[in-house]
C-alpha cells in the first residue's frame, strides 16, 4: 500500500517547481539485513529536515536480474535543498542513506512544474523513469523539447498511463527526464513494517507499458533516438514520509 502525499502545500502550479533527487543505487549488506531500520533513520530524518522535505519514496527495479533499489526525494523547491544541504540535519539524512548503498552512484535532480502529476506518477503501480540525453552537435530548444513536448501529449492520451511529467535536469543541460505512472496488475502481498507498508508485489502484466512502447511511442522514441540516448528503467515506490 502506498501512503497518499498532499502536495498542495508547496504551492501552486506555476510557481516554483519541485526539485525532486532520484538515486538508483545498489543496496548494501546492512540494507539487505535490516531494512527496516535503515527506513526508520531516513524517516526520521526527513522528519528534521522541515518543510523543505516534501515527501521520500523508496523502491526496487523490475529490470530482469536487477537488484538495484532507488530512493526519490521530493524537495519543495531546489532552493529549498541547497539551503538545508548547508545545515547539520541534511548529514543526518544523508548518512543512513549512504549506509544503504553499495559502492557509489550519481544522483538525478529535476525540475517538475506540475505536482499533481507527479505525485500521481509516484504512487502508481509501476512508475517508469525515462532519460533522454541530448547527444553533441544537437540544439536542445530547437531539436529536443518539441519531440518531448509531442510525446507527452502522446503518453497522455495512452490507455493505462495515469501520469506523464518531465522536467530538465539540475545537472546536466543535455538531460530530460520523465516520470511516468504506469496502470498493471499485481500479484502477491504486502506485509507490514511498522510505520511503513513495504510493496513486495510486484508488477505481473505490464500490457499496458508494453503496448505503448512497442505501439504509439514506438517511431517517436525512435525519432528522439536520432539526436538522443534513451535509457528507460522501471520501480514499484513505497512513500517511506
Amino acid at each position: 500500500m502506498v501512503m497518499n502525499i498532499n502536495f498542495s502545500s508547496a504551492g501552486g502550479v506555476g510557481v516554483v517547481p519541485l526539485a525532486p533527487e532520484i538515486i538508483w543505487f545498489s543496496p548494501s549488506d546492512t540494507f539487505l539485513q535490516h531494512p527496516y531500520d535503515v527506513l526508520c533513520a531516513v524517516s526520521r530524518a526527513s522528519a528534521k529536515n522541515g518543510p523543505g522535505l516534501i515527501a521520500h519514496y523508496q523502491g526496487d527495479e523490475l529490470e530482469a536480474d536487477s537488484e538495484s533499489k532507488i530512493w526519490v526525494s521530493v524537495w519543495r523547491s531546489l532552493a529549498h535543498h541547497r539551503t538545508i544541504m548547508e545545515h547539520e540535519a541534511y548529514v543526518d539524512l544523508i548518512l543512513p542513506m549512504l549506509e544503504a548503498m553499495d559502492g557509489s552512484t550519481q544522483p538525478s535532480q529535476i525540475l517538475i512544474s506540475s505536482m499533481s502529476d507527479f505525485e500521481l506518477a509516484l504512487s502508481a503501480p509501476l512508475t517508469q523513469f525515462i532519460y533522454i540525453t541530448l547527444r553533441p552537435w544537437h540544439d536542445r530548444g530547437f531539436e529536443l523539447v518539441p519531440l518531448v513536448e509531442k510525446l507527452k501529449r502522446e503518453m497522455r492520451g495512452l490507455q493505462g498511463c495515469l501520469s506523464c511529467c518531465w522536467g530538465p535536469s539540475v545537472e546536466k543541460d543535455s538531460l530530460e527526464i520523465g516520470v511516468i505512472g504506469w496502470r498493471s496488475v499485481q500479484v502477491g502481498v504486502e506485509t507490514t513494517l511498522l510505520p511503513f507498508t513495504l510493496c513486495l508485489t510486484v508488477p505481473s502484466n505490464f500490457q499496458d507499458r508494453n503496448s505503448a512502447m512497442q505501439g504509439p511511442l514506438q517511431c517517436m522514441l525512435a525519432d528522439i533516438r536520432q539526436i538522443s540516448a534513451i535509457h528507460i528503467r522501471d520501480a514499484v515506490l513505497t512513500c517511506t514520509f
